[in-house]
């Protein structure tokens, strides 16, 4: 195997976490009905035994979960305290709408279960699985969601470079302004594009003589003023 799934029901079964660990293999801790400090005495059991390679599994230990159950604002705060290990999902909610939220808060990896057939009978969990297209849907909508998020930084997106500069107002002369004329609030408003004077200057403007004249409908630069 290339990883071992530990089920929610062996978080506080330490001896076989610890036989499980010498294994060296990558262990997907799903840590459903557990307190945080069961989560954190399996976490430094299988550390004990030398293995770091760790993935910690936010769970609801319930076939299926109710949307309210799903207690997904976890996921960062099992970030927040095992800092050192990615952080994951094992889903027992009906359909695919939870998956992309838990990415969303910072999920890592998603268990879902699944099945080609929900109509099956031999399993209870083939009518609560994921079936091929819906699989799919999931995996998509995941992958939307990480292109969507981005990063922590806000600013001007290379795709907003256009509407940054034409879809924000400038001020705008709202009648024809002599030059030499001292401008007045009333004489200016505020329209697109924003390739002029930002009305957060309006105050500045105010007051000023134009040096030009300037028919109504003008979008105002510094020149003009």
């Amino acid at each position: 195997m290339k990883a071992i799934k530990v089920s929610s029901s062996d978080v506080t079964n330490l001896p076989f976490l610890s036989h499980l660990a010498k294994h060296k293999l990558p262990m997907l801790l799903s840590v459903g009905a557990s307190t945080m400090g069961e989560i954190e005495d399996a976490v430094h059991t299988i550390e004990a035994a030398d293995n770091k390679k760790i993935v910690i599994m936010q769970c609801t230990l319930v076939y299926p979960t109710p949307f309210e159950h799903t207690n997904l604002r976890v996921i960062p705060t099992l970030a927040q305290i095992f800092p050192e290990y990615p952080i994951g999902l094992s889903d027992h909610t009906l359909g695919t709408h939870i998956p992309p939220a838990a990415v969303a808060l910072g999920a890592r990896m998603v268990e879902k279960h699944y099945t080609v057939d929900k109509t099956l009978l031999k399993s209870a969990d083939h009518w609560l699985s994921v079936d091929p297209a819906e699989l799919k849907e999931m995996v998509t909508a995941i992958r939307h969601v990480e292109a969507a998020l981005g990063t922590s930084r806000k600013h001007v997106l290379p795709a907003e470079q256009h509407t940054y500069l034409y879809d924000k107002r400038s001020l705008v002369s709202a009648c024809d302004i002599k030059k030499g004329a001292r401008i007045t609030g009333k004489m200016l408003t505020h329209k697109r594009p924003g390739t002029g004077v930002r009305p957060k200057y309006r105050d500045i403007v105010v007051g000023r003589r134009a040096s030009v004249d300037i028919p109504a409908d003008t979008t105002i630069t510094w020149e003009m003023v």
